[in-house]
């Protein structure tokens, strides 16, 4: 399923349910309510979906704030509206990590509002679904990106405001619960990396598509592996995109939503990879039948597998 926003921008693009095959159900139930998912980030915590933040508001329609102290998660057939955060948190990316034995907490990080001035200390925040904290941030900018989970741990790679390809890796010391930050191998294909889509592995993480600041072409199609703790191409995808998302069956990987460059409302098709078709040679990505609606879904849609009758849709577009 994926969650994206109610209204804004035109067109709306509300809830879809979309197979491994790339066929789209909307004929379903899925209640967003005054939820906007755009712009926010999305965790499993303790066997339920939190939603983080969100976009901007509009100061010309009074409301500058718009979703940025936001909090919510799925309830039922919809989204229920939570107390709000005591920060703001929109383009920031968070995950579920082991961080004590017998402790999970979430981890958000990079708020685009509060992570930019040079002067910040770039703080990120855990919550124990009670209560939040406030922890040391990483040393670099990571803008615009999302946590991947390497060895267990919160994995950022690149960054979309300064523009850079270093990757740091969050290392939970799970016997305390402390932290600290260290830096692991640059992502080696271009100057700068930042809006890919990201999926985990025990011992991997893999990237989808992205932007690159400084060199063209600035849309990107490359996937990545981080294994081992060295890079990898396995491949490219058969439409460059960033701001998308990807999500894993354990077999297969679909690449949806985002937008190229100078082109905000394309039709970028859904792509399917079997994950065992990759090298150079072999990596074989399959335009689906489906595109989501006019390329709309783009600034980080949520995605999680749901099952096929999921609020009900007996229907693909």
């Amino acid at each position: 399923m994926v969650l994206h926003t109610k209204e804004y921008p035109v067109p709306r693009t509300p809830p879809v349910k979309v197979d491994y095959l790339g066929h789209e159900y909307r004929d379903f139930n899925f209640e967003m309510g005054e939820i906007e998912v755009r712009m926010s980030c999305m965790t499993e915590f303790n066997g339920e979906h939190y939603i983080f933040g969100g976009d901007v508001g509009d100061a010309s329609t009074g409301d500058a704030t718009g979703s940025i102290y936001q909090m919510a998660k799925i309830d039922g057939c919809g989204l229920k509206k939570m107390p709000d955060l005591p920060f703001s948190f929109t383009q920031g990316t968070c995950g579920t990590y082991q961080w004590t034995t017998d402790t999970k907490k979430v981890v958000l990080c990079f708020d685009a509002i509060t992570s930019i001035p040079v002067s910040s200390p770039r703080n990120c925040h855990t919550w124990d679904g009670e209560n939040f904290e406030t922890i040391t941030g990483s040393k670099q900018y990571h803008i615009q990106i999302r946590f991947g989970t390497y060895k267990g741990n919160p994995i950022a790679i690149g960054d979309g405001y300064a523009g850079h390809n270093k990757v740091e890796i969050m290392n939970i010391n799970t016997e305390d619960g402390t932290h600290t930050w260290s830096d692991a191998a640059s992502w080696p294909f271009r100057f700068s990396y930042s809006q890919y889509s990201i999926i985990s592995e025990a011992d991997r993480v893999i990237t989808f598509g992205g932007h690159c600041h400084y060199q063209a072409p600035f849309e990107l199609d490359e996937v990545t592996e981080y294994k081992n703790d060295e890079w990898t191409l396995l491949g490219r995808l058969n439409r460059s995109r960033f701001g998308g998302a990807a999500i894993s069956n354990g077999l297969e990987v679909m690449i949806l939503g985002g937008t190229p460059r100078n082109n905000p409302r394309p039709d970028v098709m859904t792509e399917s990879w079997p994950m065992w078709e990759t090298g150079p040679n072999d990596f074989n990505s399959t335009d689906t039948r489906h595109g989501l609606y006019q390329g709309a879904y783009d600034k980080w849609p949520e995605v999680i597998n749901v099952p096929f009758d999921f609020c009900s849709g007996p229907n693909p577009n």
